[in-house]
């Protein structure tokens, strides 16, 4: 939709009775606060967050580089106290990450 909101696919999905939670998945964990916001300002449906590890993907060698392992816990509880109900890791996590954001929680 050519000049529509940057969330407008947000208020779209939250009129519909067909979506259970609307939520951000492989983002860099430092913009996940703004993007819960977002969601926020439009629907009270669950949140769900899977962000990345942080890093940069290097297409190349095909690895993420710098990415933060502690990314997950570090911000976990400000996402929760913005509403987050579900909390998981995509590119760059590893079940070990996954593991110390249970323990965290």
């Amino acid at each position: 939709m050519p000049g529509a909101p940057r969330w407008e696919s947000r208020r779209i999905a939250a009129s519909s009775p067909a979506i259970a939670a609307i939520g951000v998945n492989c983002v860099d964990p430092s913009v996940v606060s703004a993007a819960i916001a977002e969601i926020r300002s439009v629907t009270d449906l669950p949140v769900v967050i899977y962000a990345n590890g942080g890093g940069t993907w290097n297409a190349q060698t095909g690895v993420w580089e710098n990415a933060a392992a502690d990314a997950l816990v570090a911000y976990s509880a400000e996402w929760i106290a913005q509403g987050a109900s579900l909390i998981g890791g995509c590119c760059g996590t590893h079940a070990g990450d996954i593991r110390q954001l249970a323990s965290a929680l």
